[in-house]
Parts: structure tokens; sequence; C-alpha cells
């Protein structure tokens, strides 16, 4: 089974149980990025779960191998992510 690329989008309260659930599913997701423009919670994140991390949505719009982003931000920033995402071609998850 083909390994879908998701990158997880905001590090802050609601990341721990998706990363530990992608974990769980490794055999068929890779994480290819986690992305916070925060550097505390990027260092803080990195040091409990081995994905890569980027500090800025454009590296998760560039990259054309990630098909999937999981927005794990405030509600107030979704539609502006979510909607870059789209236009990118990629499927969201809020």
């Amino acid at each position: 089974m083909p390994r879908h690329r998701i990158a997880l989008v905001g590090l802050g309260m609601a990341v721990t149980p998706h990363a530990k659930s992608v974990l769980d599913l490794q055999d068929r997701v890779e994480v290819a990025c986690a992305m916070s423009p925060t550097a505390a919670r990027r260092a803080a994140f990195a040091t409990h779960f081995p994905f890569p991390i980027a500090d800025n949505l454009d590296h998760i719009l560039a990259d054309r191998s990630i098909g999937v982003a999981a927005v794990l931000t405030p509600p107030n920033t979704h539609l502006e992510i979510g909607s870059a995402l789209a236009r990118a071609g990629k499927h969201v998850l809020l």
C-alpha cells in the first residue's frame, strides 16, 4: 500500500494526539513536516516527535509530494490556511 505524505500545520495543544496517531499509521502515512511559525513550539514538539520541522506554510504549499495537511491551528485561522492549502492542491483535514 502506498504511503501518503502528510503535513501537520500548527504545533499547539491539539497536535499531540494527532502526531501519536500518525505514528501508529506509519506503515501508511509519512509525516513530511510539522509546521509552526513559533520557534518555541517547534523546539518543544521536536523533543517528543521525530518529524521534520518547518517554520512557515510556504514550505508545505511548495512541496508537491505532500498530498494532505492536517490543520491543527486555532479555528479563526482555518479559512485562510485551509484555502491556501486547497489552492495548492492539498487535501485539507480540519
